[in-house]
């Protein structure tokens, strides 16, 4: 870990197409290397098609930004103002398979201003072209195609009160639709309580919903690092992932179930400055992810 300008701390990490992390922060940390895995092949899996180049980059973006969040703790040092404890300075290096998308200055832009948003950090991408071989999401075909019959409606589901509810309401509304759901799980555990009140639910309302579990995870083979326990772009990934597969089963939009208190989660002392409250549902970052 380092600083910038004594102030906000700062971290370099290269990503590799073997799903890999490497530490570039000097000294003895220097090459130091964890691993990640993110299950995209469940999507493609679902509806029995490969994932797009820009999709499969997508992805890409997605867990390298969440892996960088989680990996990098944020300063708790004394004399320090808290908004200099809070906010970090991430530099990524990305493998993407079109690289000319990525270093387009409006997607790049987009990009900063959404996670700045998200998470008070500073964050600054290298896309570099990707080499190495292909995720089984993007190069498994498929002799039959299982896409959900029309109209689709796409929803996230953490399977909390809030996404429980609000699915509860849409089946109703929305009787001719077919339902497709995007959990993403941090633990195997949580994955299995997702699809088990999925299955209830269909039990109970006699409707058909395909569920889509992806798992998202880290493996630590390098030196143990503290996580940083915030994690504020679990939503830009849980956000990202959901857009992914609404997209590969035909779906016009994405449905994030919250309710408002929660959405615009208001800080509850005058300690809480920025994204100490987490922007997760806000609308302002809805509307950045669209």
């Amino acid at each position: 870990m380092s600083s910038e300008a004594g102030r906000t701390s700062g971290y370099r990490y290269r990503f590799t197409a073997e799903q890999q992390i490497v530490l570039d922060e000097g000294g003895s940390r220097a090459g130091l290397v964890s691993g990640f895995h993110i299950g995209d092949e469940r999507i493609a899996q679902a509806f029995g098609s490969v994932l797009p180049v820009k999709l499969a980059d997508f992805t890409d973006v997605l867990a390298a930004v969440h892996m960088a969040d989680r990996i990098s703790p944020r300063s708790r040092s004394a004399g320090r103002s808290a908004r200099d404890n809070w906010c970090r300075r991430l530099h990524l290096e990305i493998p993407v398979r079109n690289p000319a998308l990525w270093q387009d200055p409006a997607i790049r832009e987009a990009l900063w201003d959404t996670l700045g948003y998200l998470t008070d950090d500073e964050w600054e991408f290298d896309f570099v072209a990707r080499a190495g071989k292909a995720r089984v999401s993007e190069s498994q075909h498929f002799l039959f195609r299982n896409p959900p019959e029309p109209p689709v409606s796409a929803a996230l589901f953490s399977g909390g009160l809030d996404s429980l509810a609000g699915l509860c309401q849409e089946l109703a509304a929305r009787p001719r639709d077919s339902f497709v759901l995007l959990s993403a799980a941090t633990s195997s555990r949580l994955g299995q309580r997702q699809r088990e009140l999925v299955r209830q639910l269909s039990e109970r309302s006699g409707r058909r919903l395909r569920t889509v579990v992806v798992p998202l995870g880290l493996h630590q083979r390098g030196e143990r690092r503290r996580d940083e326990r915030s994690q504020r772009t679990r939503g830009f990934a849980f956000t990202g992932l959901g857009a992914v597969t609404a997209i590969a089963a035909g779906a016009a939009e994405l449905a994030v179930y919250e309710n408002g208190i929660g959405a615009i989660n208001l800080p509850y002392t005058a300690a809480q400055i920025g994204t100490h409250s987490t922007r997760s549902s806000h609308p302002l970052f809805l509307r950045r992810m669209e």
